[in-house]
């Protein structure tokens, strides 16, 4: 029986929060999104 283990799912959790925030940067970078677009992606990452 697997028991869940709190701390894994928070270490995943900011993985995936790192993963997506890195992802906005790019697209920033490359123009994808403007400023605007990032602040308000961004924000709701942070939720």
């Amino acid at each position: 029986m697997m028991r869940s283990n709190p701390k894994n799912e928070s270490h995943h959790s900011n993985q995936n929060s790192n993963q997506a925030l890195n992802v906005l940067k790019e697209r920033l970078a490359k123009g994808d999104i403007t400023e605007e677009e990032y602040d308000r992606l961004k924000r709701k990452l942070d939720q």
